[in-house]
């Protein structure tokens, strides 16, 4: 971690915006002691975090509520909101979904993101 934190204060230090992506889940709660890549991350780094579910895998309201169900209530306060990627099709009709997902988890729903197909 003490190279992580040193590689992102360099990167903070010569720009306005930094996104930063996490590596697998943070519903990955057993990996959660030793993790660079997720919770661990926005937290020494006091970064929000926005959570992202791909619908195209199907099961992604379960994944986004059932994440806030694993996560320990500080790793649970530092998510924001929430984006579902890939949507396939009408936006509308997962409208209700979002609105689920955002009532059970009380994340703020972001976007639902279309699915862009490759060249």
């Amino acid at each position: 971690m003490p190279q992580v934190l040193e590689s992102f204060k360099n990167l903070v230090s010569r720009a306005d915006i930094v996104l930063v992506e996490g590596a697998g889940s943070a519903s990955e709660v057993n990996l959660r002691r030793h993790d660079i890549a997720n919770m661990g991350f926005a937290h020494a780094t006091q970064a929000p975090v926005v959570l992202v579910g791909d619908i195209d895998r199907g099961g992604v309201i379960a994944s986004l509520v059932g994440t806030q169900v694993v996560l320990s209530a500080e790793d649970a306060e530092k998510i924001k909101g929430f984006v579902v990627n890939r949507m396939r099709g009408d936006p509308t009709l997962f409208a209700d979904g979002m609105q689920f997902v955002a009532q059970k988890t009380g994340w703020q729903a972001l976007g639902l993101v279309p699915h862009l197909r490759c060249a």
